[in-house]
């Protein structure tokens, strides 16, 4: 069995570009990947910012309508307030009643 000196070398050299062509597939397919991820969260960040903001308004308009609320609620209540001691003011004044 005769063996070619440059046919092995040349399959040395067909391994070795084999391995860094096979590496450079594996970057370019890692780059690919992270680029994708890349995309995908920048979409989920302003997709939730927006989401945040809309959130906002929202928490802001239910703020205001609890102060309003919370406003009216004390005015009630002052409302009331008088009422009982007019009704306080009233029934202290009658005259005793004879009970018999």
């Amino acid at each position: 069995m005769h063996v070619d000196v440059s046919t092995i070398i040349q399959s040395v050299i067909g391994l070795i570009l084999a391995w860094f062509a096979f590496k450079e597939s594996l970057k370019k397919s890692d780059r690919e990947q992270t680029s994708d991820d890349r995309d995908y969260i920048k979409d989920q960040n302003e997709r939730l910012n927006k989401e945040n903001q809309d959130l906002s308004k929202q928490n802001n308009e239910l703020v205001k309508k609890n102060n309003q609320l919370t406003k009216e609620k004390l005015e009630l209540q002052r409302k009331l307030d008088e009422q009982q001691i007019l009704i306080d003011n009233y029934v202290n004044r009658m005259p005793p009643t004879d009970e018999k």
